[in-house]
């Protein structure tokens, strides 16, 4: 089972914020200067054009290298990334050619190349390269790479590499080569290789080779390759090779090779190779090969075998195998029941609870109660 661990969200954290001219690693790294808030400011009590590091401005704000700025009302303009900036909080427009760096935006965020968030971006941000905050990420989210939210995001989110958030991901998540939340996502989840949750996964989840959640699933589900549940599935699933669950799988599930599940699959399972449920399956099972689980119900249908303790409805396979008791129907070449409650029709039919001649009788054998 695939589990998104903290250690991989702060990896790729890491990586962003590199791509994103490494803004917060300097504030951390590099010794604090002297702010010097020297500027020229043209306007009356703090409202109007300022040039340069001021401290506080309402107005157009325009300055080559912010440090230690507290807060900006109206449009922000900077030239190079932020020196120590993580308590900034702008409210409007934020505009940087390396890219806005500060504490708090909320407005419109654009950077040509990162834009970096301590605490919260809440609008839309937008970055050639990467968005980053260090908490979370409310609104319209866009980079050219990797787009990161050490808490959650919500809203349109996407970026052309990696979206990655360390706790919950709602809306439109859309990631060039995966869309990842270490807690829960839900929405409409598109990842070019994958889409992983480390909590629940719900809405439509498409991963071009896999789909998987340490948690529960629920809507429409398709993965390239797989889709796994290490809790339940529920809902529409679809993958090229193989759909699994450790818990129950209810809905339709077809992949094509298998649908496994470590407990019941309820509803219409279809799959190249095989169908296992590990506890029961009620409804419909299709196995090209091979259909099994405990306790079947409804129509269970595989060109090789079908193998059960109990069935209760029709199988039809090349071989049937009914362990224990078999009520209903079996159609196929050689039909085994070791307690027949039914028909079986077959080239050779074994009923274990018939006596003599009639235990193993070719064509039709019958037993009811």
């Amino acid at each position: 089972m695939v589990r998104v661990s903290p250690a991989a969200i702060a990896l790729a954290l890491t990586f962003v914020r590199g791509v994103s001219l490494a803004a917060q690693d300097s504030t951390h790294q590099e010794p604090r200067r002297s702010p010097g808030y020297h500027a020229l400011n043209l306007g009356v009590g703090g409202a109007g054009l300022s040039i340069g590091n001021s401290r506080r401005w309402t107005g157009v704000r325009i300055n080559f290298q912010d440090n230690q700025v507290e807060r900006v009302d109206g449009i922000g303009i900077t030239i190079w990334s932020a020196k120590h900036n993580e308590g900034m909080e702008l409210n409007g427009l934020a505009l940087g050619i390396a890219g806005p760096v500060g504490g708090r935006f909320t407005g419109v965020t654009i950077g040509g190349a990162g834009a970096v968030a301590d605490q919260e971006f809440r609008g839309i941000t937008i970055a050639g390269l990467g968005v980053v905050s260090n908490g979370d990420m409310k609104g319209v989210n866009l980079s050219g790479l990797g787009t990161v939210a050490n808490r959650d995001m919500w809203g349109v989110n996407a970026a052309g590499l990696g979206l990655v958030a360390n706790g919950r991901m709602d809306g439109i998540n859309l990631g060039g080569l995966a869309a990842v939340a270490n807690g829960r996502m839900r929405g409409l989840n598109v990842g070019g290789l994958a889409v992983v949750a480390n909590g629940s996964l719900s809405g439509v989840s498409a991963g071009g080779l896999a789909t998987v959640t340490d948690g529960n699933l629920g809507g429409i589900t398709v993965g390239g390759l797989a889709v796994v549940g290490n809790r339940s599935i529920r809902g529409i699933s679809a993958s090229g090779l193989a759909i699994v669950s450790s818990g129950p799988n209810t809905g339709i599930s077809t992949a094509g090779l298998a649908v496994v599940s470590d407990g019941p699959i309820t509803g219409a399972a279809i799959a190249g190779l095989a169908v296992v449920g590990g506890t029961r399956i009620s409804g419909l099972a299709i196995g090209g090969v091979h259909v099994e689980a405990p306790l079947i119900e409804g129509l269970a249908v595989s060109a090789i075998r079908t193998r059960t303790w109990d069935m209760r409805g029709v199988s039809i396979a090349g071989y049937n195998r009914m362990k224990g008791d078999q009520f209903g129907l079996a159609i196929g070449v050689y039909n085994y029941a070791k307690r027949l409650h039914g028909v079986q029709l077959g080239l050779i039919n074994n009923a274990r609870n018939n006596r003599g001649l009639l235990r193993v009788l070719p064509l039709v054998n019958v037993h009811l109660d």
